[in-house]
């Protein structure tokens, strides 16, 4: 066989063993890699243990156990920690993040430890109304709700930050009186400097 042949036969052979892929190129993705279900910082910090809980699973309802009383927890930064996971959708996370914030804004003493923390608050509260995922949705309007109960006209200088999602669920018939039960309370608990501010964005708004 003359040389030139050879190398011809050879060739044929390669391109019938070879994988498509292996031609391109292209690297496959490994359906094997595990994946991080956490989406936010949350995960990692309650994986390492910062939050000072665990999940009790009831035959009922989930609730959480602290180790340490609300009460008695220094909130910085653990509160923005949890704000920042109300927008995880997978457990124990979620759980995690949505009961455990609402537990911090009751506790006693909440309010002194919350005020100052306010302007790290709104950025992941507002992100988290922008959610896709409903539950994470209602979450965050109810807990808006508790922030405004909480800390009052302190609230007032960040309130136009929420007002764009807030109109946009207004409009949606899964989130109207919620959201209409959110707006109220911003203007209970901010006085009368909050309506111009609220219906300078969402103009059919009246208590």
């Amino acid at each position: 066989m003359r040389p030139a042949q050879e190398e011809s036969k050879k060739k044929k052979a390669n391109s019938f063993s070879s994988k498509p892929s292996d031609r391109l190129q292209v690297k496959a993705a490994d359906p094997f890699k595990p994946k991080n279900k956490s989406k936010t910082n949350l995960g990692y910090v309650y994986s390492a243990g910062g939050i000072p809980c665990r999940i009790n699973h009831g035959s009922v309802s989930m609730s959480l156990l602290w180790s340490t009383p609300p009460s008695q927890l220094s909130y910085d930064p653990l509160l923005v920690t949890l704000f920042e996971g109300l927008i995880e959708t997978e457990h124990p996370y979620m759980f995690v993040s949505r009961q455990g914030t609402k537990e911090l804004l009751t506790a006693e003493g909440a309010v002194e430890k919350t005020i100052p923390l306010i302007p790290r608050l709104v950025m992941p509260l507002r992100q988290a109304l922008t959610n896709s995922d409903k539950g994470a949705v209602s979450s965050a309007l109810d807990t808006l709700k508790l922030l405004s109960e909480l800390v009052g006209p302190y609230l007032n200088n960040h309130v136009h930050l929420f007002l764009q999602q807030l109109g946009k669920k207004m409009n949606e018939r899964n989130y109207r009186d919620k959201v209409l039960e959110v707006l109220m309370t911003l203007e209970e608990q901010g006085g009368e400097e909050i309506v111009p501010i609220i219906k300078s964005k969402i103009p059919t708004y009246h208590t």
